[in-house]
């Protein structure tokens, strides 16, 4: 996957993400998550101000 920053503090930079980093920036939410006090069962409404592209979608 490919995505770019907006520039809105300098040019804009290119990320790339693969599958392997994908599953790591979601098993680094979920322990976020549960160290936060949510359980498995809890619904979590993403309101993430950058977009969902760095809140580990799958």
């Amino acid at each position: 996957m490919m995505h770019t920053t907006s520039g809105t503090t300098g040019t804009p930079q290119v990320l790339l993400f693969g599958a392997k980093s994908r599953e790591i920036q979601n098993l680094l939410l979920g322990r976020l998550y549960r160290f936060q006090g949510l359980r498995p069962d809890d619904v979590v409404h993403s309101v993430y101000g950058h977009g969902m592209i760095n809140g580990a979608r799958r």
